[in-house]
C-alpha cells in the first residue's frame, strides 16, 4: 500500500514538472516568436524608406549627375529584375534554415549595396570622374542589391507567419503596414534634410543599415534555432507541390499592380517637373509629399480598413477594385497637383487591400511553403515594379505630356483578373458574409 501511494506521489511530481517545463517552453517560443516579428518589422520598415527616400531624391540625381531619367529608370527598374532569379532561392533558403539566420544575411547585403550607392554618388558628385566609371559603380550597387535585397520580405514574413498561425491576413497586413510606413518616412526624411541638402538622407540612412546588420548578426548567433515550424508528417508531400498554372491569378495580379505603380511612382516626379515647371529641389519637395501621404494612408487603409472589412467578403473586394478603378481614373486624367494627389492616394488604398488578398489565398493553399511562397510574391512584385520603371522612364523620354495616361488601363485589367481569380480558385481568404 505505502509503494503505491509513493508511486502515485512520484508520478504527480513528474507530471507537474512535465507541466511547468512545457508553460516554460511555450513562454519562451512566444518570446522568441515576438521579437522575431518585431526585428522583421523593424527591417521591412528600414528597407521601405531606403525605397521611398530614393525616388524622393530622384529629381535631385537627375539634376546633380550625368545620369538622364531614362537611365536611371534602367538602374532602378533593371536593378529589381534581378529579384526574378534570387526571390525564390531566398525563399527556398528561409525554408531550409532559419528566419532570423536568413534576415540577417540578405539585410547585410541590402546594407553593401546601399554603401555603393553612396561612394558612386559621392564620386559623381564631390568629385566628376568618367562616366562609365559612375555607371558601372550604379550597375554594381544595383546587382548586389537585386541578389540580397530579394531575400528580405520573404524571411521576414517567415518570420512572422508560420503554418500554424491565425489570422494570416493581419500579420501580412501588419507588415506591409511597416513596409509602407517606410514609405512614409522616406519622403519625411528627405524633405527634412532639404534645408542643407536633401541627399544627406541617404547617408543617414546607410549608418542605419550598419547598426541594423549588426543586430541582426547579433541575433542570429543568439538565436541558431528557428522559431519556424516544420512540416508536419500528417501533412501529403504531394499537396506541398507548387503548380505554377494554379498561381497564375494570383502571379498576374501582382504583376499588374506593381507595373502600374513603378510606371506612376517613377514618371511622377519628372511629370510635376516637365508639366508644372517646378524647379528640382521643388519637385523633389511635392514628390516628398505627396509620397508621404499616400503612403501614411496606406498605412492606415493595412491597421483600420482591412481588419474591420475581413468579415464582409463583398464589401472588402467592392472597395478593392472601386479604389483601384477611380484611382487609377483621377491619375490618368488629372489637371491639377489635387487630383494627381487624390487619384495616387485612392490608387495605393487600393494595393494595400488587394496585396493581402492574393497573398493569402496562396498562403492557404501551401500553408507548409511560406518562404517559397514569399520567394515567389518577392519575384511577381518586383518584375511588374521592374518593368514599369523601365515603361514610365521611356514613355516620360518620348511622351512626357502623356507620361501618367498608361494608369487608364489598371483598372479595367485589374478588375478582369480579379474576375479571373474568383473563377479560377474556390479557396476564399475572407470569411463570408454573416
Amino acid at each position: 500500500m505505502r509503494t503505491i501511494i509513493i508511486y502515485e506521489f512520484l508520478i504527480k511530481i513528474t507530471d507537474h514538472q512535465a507541466k511547468m517545463d512545457t508553460e516554460k517552453l511555450s513562454t519562451l517560443s512566444t518570446k522568441l516568436s515576438a521579437n522575431n516579428s518585431t526585428t522583421a518589422h523593424i527591417s521591412v520598415l528600414i528597407m521601405g524608406t531606403l525605397q521611398s527616400a530614393l525616388l524622393a531624391c530622384l529629381p535631385l540625381l537627375i539634376a546633380k549627375t550625368p545620369m538622364t531619367a531614362s537611365l536611371w529608370s534602367w538602374l532602378i527598374g533593371g536593378g529589381l529584375l534581378g529579384f526574378v532569379f534570387f526571390g525564390p532561392i531566398w525563399g527556398k533558403l528561409t525554408d531550409r534554415y532559419t528566419p532570423v539566420r536568413t534576415l540577417a544575411w540578405t539585410f547585410a547585403g541590402l546594407s553593401t549595396a546601399h554603401l555603393l550607392l553612396l561612394a558612386t554618388l559621392s564620386t559623381a558628385i564631390f568629385q566628376p570622374t568618367e562616366f562609365w566609371l559612375i555607371l558601372g559603380g550604379l550597375v554594381l550597387s544595383r546587382l548586389v542589391y537585386a541578389v540580397f535585397a530579394s531575400g528580405v520580405f520573404s524571411a521576414a514574413q517567415a518570420s512572422v507567419i508560420t503554418p500554424l498561425s491565425s489570422n494570416t491576413r493581419s500579420h501580412l497586413a501588419r507588415l506591409n503596414a511597416a513596409n509602407q510606413a517606410g514609405r512614409i518616412l522616406g519622403p519625411l526624411l528627405v524633405a527634412a534634410c532639404a534645408w542643407y541638402n536633401a541627399l544627406l538622407s541617404l547617408y543617414l540612412l546607410g549608418i542605419i543599415c550598419l547598426l541594423m546588420s549588426w543586430s541582426l548578426f547579433f541575433r542570429s548567433k543568439r538565436l541558431p534555432c528557428a522559431t519556424s515550424v516544420k512540416p508536419s508528417p500528417r501533412e501529403p508531400t504531394d499537396n506541398q507541390q507548387i503548380n505554377w498554372n494554379d498561381v497564375l491569378p494570383e502571379l498576374s495580379m501582382a504583376f499588374c499592380l506593381t507595373f502600374f505603380l513603378g510606371a506612376i511612382q517613377f514618371s511622377l516626379g519628372p511629370y510635376l517637373q516637365h508639366q508644372y515647371g517646378l524647379s528640382p529641389e521643388e519637385a523633389t519637395h511635392q514628390l516628398s509629399g505627396m509620397l508621404a501621404i499616400s503612403a501614411f494612408t496606406m498605412v492606415i487603409t493595412a491597421l483600420v480598413l482591412i481588419p474591420w472589412l475581413q468579415n464582409r467578403t463583398r464589401s472588402y473586394l467592392t472597395v478593392m477594385l472601386a479604389t483601384i478603378s477611380v484611382g487609377s481614373l483621377m491619375l490618368g486624367s488629372s489637371q491639377s497637383i489635387i487630383t494627381l494627389t487624390g487619384g495616387l492616394i485612392l490608387a495605393c488604398m487600393g494595393v494595400t487591400l488587394s496585396t493581402p488578398y492574393y497573398g493569402q489565398q496562396l498562403r492557404d493553399r501551401w500553408p507548409e511553403r511560406q518562404g517559397l511562397i514569399g520567394g515567389i510574391l518577392t519575384s511577381a512584385h518586383t518584375i511588374g515594379y521592374g518593368v514599369g520603371t523601365l515603361a514610365g522612364g521611356l514613355l516620360f523620354q518620348y511622351l512626357p505630356d502623356q507620361a501618367l495616361s498608361s494608369s487608364l488601363l489598371l483598372g479595367p485589367i485589374f478588375v478582369v483578373l480579379t474576375l479571373w481569380q474568383c473563377s479560377k480558385n474556390s479557396i476564399s481568404p475572407l470569411p463570408e458574409e454573416p
